[in-house]
């Protein structure tokens, strides 16, 4: 799927893929307020920005893992990530720093296929966490991943090794 998507006066041409099942975005008509949450993931070390709605109601949201483009930092997607959030998701950007080829001692942010699982299983552990501000927000069973520019690419790549 090909999305284009807009947040505020920023227009991102993004691929999606949906890795479990359709995502559903609730039906509202007034958003929800957002807040940000940070976490590091296990392997890779990447750094995550999570926001998620805020409700008072114990209600579970979808999950989309966005990739950032390469040599684009996470917090450029923060506008987006708080749009998106506010319709009922919970937004996970990583930031991932690696060299462009293996053995590249040059690093700057390009994101890879690994960090989607680890994201997803960083992002469960605290949505079973009592103590964690995530803890009962994610529903498992819903997950997206988007990926903006070279992202697209790395979504695209993780959707053929899924596939298989």
């Amino acid at each position: 799927m090909l999305f284009v998507l807009k947040s505020g006066f920023n227009f991102f041409l993004m691929t999606a893929i949906l890795v479990q099942s359709h995502l559903t975005p609730l039906k509202i008509l007034n958003p929800f307020s957002v807040n940000e949450f940070k976490i590091q993931t296990g392997m890779t070390d990447s750094k995550v920005d999570v926001y998620y709605p805020l409700h008072s109601v114990e209600r579970r949201f979808p999950l989309v893992i966005l990739l950032q483009g390469g040599k684009v930092e996470k917090s450029y997607y923060s506008d987006f990530s708080i749009h998106l959030a506010s319709y009922g998701f919970v937004v996970a950007v990583l930031n991932t720093v690696r060299g462009m080829v293996i053995g590249d001692t040059n690093t700057d942010y390009f994101a890879e296929p690994m960090t989607i699982n680890e994201a997803y299983e960083s992002l469960l552990s605290e949505s079973l966490n009592p103590s964690s501000p995530l803890y009962s927000r994610i529903d498992a069973d819903q997950l997206g991943v988007v990926g903006h520019s070279f992202g697209g690419v790395v979504t695209l790549a993780a959707l053929s090794e899924f596939a298989t």
